[in-house]
């Protein structure tokens, strides 16, 4: 959480805003990958200019809990 609160102070830098903490494990199956594409997209709707756009959902790399989730990135 403290890397976040780090990059969410950059200019550049814009976070999506989705899920508890900012994480919106969209790629994980049993969460919110059943929604659509369209959600996703509109947690990076107050981007900006921003030149670095991402999220940090920490459980996409719990590669024994979340599995699939490259392929679905993919």
């Amino acid at each position: 959480m403290s890397l976040r609160h780090y990059l969410d102070e950059h200019p550049d830098v814009f976070l999506g805003r989705g899920g508890t903490l900012g994480e919106p494990n969209f790629f994980v199956a049993e969460d919110n990958w059943p929604r659509d594409r369209g959600w996703y997209e509109s947690l990076f709707d107050g981007a900006g200019r921003a030149v670095a756009i991402g999220e940090c959902s920490a459980c996409y790399t719990w590669a024994q809990v979340s599995r699939g989730v490259p392929e679905r990135m993919a």
